[in-house]
């Protein structure tokens, strides 16, 4: 018979827990996705008068700034989103020209770290590292050398 009056009393507190879960506002959907870094300074500003020229790099599904209008620093456009990289930090925006947040690396896609060389201002040199995730061999001047000398790897 005490089992029977509990009855009520458990729903009433089910009752009120499912309520609060659902009233329980969601994070958004936009800091979901990166970690802000606290202690990076903070991002040059990025002013262009006219939208830039974007050049698709080749072998990428990013873009880059046509060279005679690119800034001191690194800037890629990658989906929706723009990345920026200088003197070892990253940044992240959702437009060309409005503010720019401190991310940590691993929130960088990967399509960013098959961007050649030659398309960089300051390619991250941590990228080098084979235990870094973002290295990816490809532009390995080491790997590159011994395969076209028949040499090993050093």
């Amino acid at each position: 018979m005490k089992a029977h009056s509990m009855t009520p009393v458990l729903l009433t507190a089910l009752l009120i827990g499912a309520t609060a879960l659902v009233t329980v506002p969601a994070p958004p959907a936009a800091a979901a996705d990166i970690r802000v870094v606290s202690r990076a300074p903070a991002p040059p500003a990025v002013t262009f008068r006219l939208s830039p020229a974007w050049q698709t790099i080749p072998g990428t599904t990013v873009a880059v700034v046509r060279a005679q209008d690119r800034p001191d620093y690194d800037l890629f456009r990658y989906g929706s989103r723009y990345f920026l990289y200088k003197d070892g930090y990253w940044y992240r925006s959702s437009q060309l020209n409005q503010r720019y947040v401190a991310i940590d690396e691993r929130y960088v896609p990967m399509a960013i770290a098959m961007v050649p060389h030659d398309h960089w201002r300051s390619y991250p040199p941590g990228w080098m590292n084979p235990r870094n995730p973002h290295y990816s061999g490809r532009h390995d001047n080491r790997k590159m050398s011994a395969k076209a000398g028949g040499g090993k790897m050093r």
